[in-house]
């Protein structure tokens, strides 16, 4: 009898033990859902504010200059020294500086001095594979005439 006492005991511990783990299961999985839900909410107005920041900066940039079609990605400048180094279509520009850049056109603009700093044309990069755009070329005639070998880069 003492056995089925101890084991009926053991039971009930585990089904208590396993009761309480559910239980703090499901809290964790609600508390996780509101914070998830709270972040997307926060999320969606973020995006509201980038849309209405977008469209002001728009309206005044608009006023000076005339816009090509479509809506253009924005960034902010926020290491212009660096950015300079590299490119000298960012000189002129500051920090918190936007850019609007459309298909075939970037546009630097200032919000503190309400200005255009610069317009200039977007390249896009093509993707190669740099083992091929680095090979160099053997531009060794058909009739075995030596020639010097050409960095492909230099070549183009």
């Amino acid at each position: 009898m003492e056995n089925t006492k101890e084991k009926s005991k053991v039971k009930k511990i585990l089904k208590n033990l396993v009761l309480v783990i559910l239980v703090v299961a499901l809290g964790w999985l609600v508390s996780d859902y509101i914070k998830t839900k709270q972040d997307l909410v926060k999320a969606s107005l973020g995006t509201v504010d980038q849309q209405a920041e977008l469209d002001q900066i728009l309206e005044k940039v608009s006023k000076m200059i005339l816009l090509p079609e479509g809506v253009p990605n924005i960034a902010i400048i926020e290491d212009i020294d660096t950015l300079v180094i590299d490119q000298p279509f960012f000189e002129g520009a500051e920090n918190g500086d936007r850019i609007l850049i459309y298909k075939e056109k970037a546009i630097i603009y200032s919000p503190s001095r309400d200005i255009i700093v610069n317009v200039g044309p977007v390249y896009a990069e093509e993707e190669a594979d740099p083992q091929v755009q680095n090979a160099p070329v053997d531009t060794t005639p058909i009739d075995n005439t030596p020639t010097e070998v050409v960095d492909a880069n230099e070549a183009l």
